[in-house]
């Protein structure tokens, strides 16, 4: 990629939705979607916990809620899937998998990172 290219790049914002979302819902979805809308982002999307540190462990697996993410960014074209992130995980997926997935975000992306917290 050439600095221009990186330069340009730099405009674009993401936005980024943190928690278990076991199971996401509507209030998750309005979140991102109206804070993608307020930043003026290009993308959104949701970064699953694995172990939350402030309430009951998620019934359901980190995988599964990863999968659940992903057919969502499948069906509203202004969210972003986080699943090809899932890939490198070697499981058990770590405690911080949320840091996790926004280093390898940070890593692959010259874009602007906007987190959200709800």
């Amino acid at each position: 990629m050439g600095l221009i290219s990186r330069l340009d790049s730099l405009r674009d914002c993401h936005v980024y939705l943190g928690g278990t979302f076991d199971p996401v819902h509507n209030g998750h979805i309005r979140m991102l979607v109206e804070g993608r809308e307020a930043l003026s982002a290009s993308h959104a999307s949701f970064v699953p916990c694995h172990v939350t540190p402030h309430k009951q462990q998620p019934s359901t697996t980190t995988q599964h809620r990863l999968d659940m993410l992903h057919v969502l960014a499948k069906h509203c074209s202004v969210i972003r899937s986080v699943s090809g992130l899932s890939k490198r995980l070697s499981y058990p997926a770590p405690k911080n998998l949320t840091l996790f997935i926004l280093c390898a975000i940070c890593e692959s992306s010259w874009a602007q990172m906007r987190l959200l917290f709800g």
